[in-house]
């Protein structure tokens, strides 16, 4: 649980065993004092495997009041740093290209609602279908995330890049390169 200074407040870790295809309560998060003494928190969980893979991850944006919320709109712009590579993939007769994209959060501010959207040049058109692995990525500081792109291939794609955009982003373009 983060401030909106993105401070860590607390955290918590519960180890449970869980049947397959089950709801199984984990642990209660008591909020209620963390949210009289700040406006809004950011809640960050986390599933794992035994193993300490990741399975799964949620972020929360948390307020007392529904006016509270406007106090994001007060978040330092963040420039998060992004790198994309790209490979051709796929059977000969289905081709497809392969993105993988990174990007670090190496701020102190929380990155709300990193957004990325493939496009077909700097000002192009989006590319469609595209298939991403996950989107609208809150990042809290020091956090790096990966993200997989698939697309079909095409002779009329001129030149791919993806837009990156976000709350309190600041909006770029990143080249992944010819495959």
């Amino acid at each position: 649980v983060f401030d909106l200074s993105s401070h860590l407040l607390f955290e918590h870790s519960a180890t449970i065993d869980a049947a397959a295809n089950s709801a199984t309560s984990a642990l209660r998060l008591a909020l209620e004092d963390a949210l009289a003494h700040n406006a809004v928190l950011f809640v960050k969980l986390s599933l794992t495997d035994a193993t300490g893979k990741q399975l799964s991850q949620n972020f929360y944006w948390l307020a007392a009041h529904d006016s509270d919320y406007r106090k994001l709109n007060n978040l330092p712009t963040v420039t998060l740093q992004a790198t994309a590579t790209s490979q051709a993939t796929g059977p000969e007769e289905r081709p497809e290209q392969h993105i993988t994209v990174t990007l670090a959060n190496r701020s102190q501010t929380t990155a709300l609602t990193t957004k990325l959207t493939l496009l077909d040049g700097a000002n192009g058109p989006r590319i469609l279908p595209a298939y991403y692995s996950d989107n609208y990525i809150s990042l809290i500081p020091n956090e790096q995330r990966i993200v997989d792109i698939t697309y079909p291939s095409s002779p009329t794609h001129v030149h791919p890049v993806i837009a990156v955009r976000g709350w309190n982003i600041t909006p770029a373009t990143i080249d992944p390169g010819e495959p």
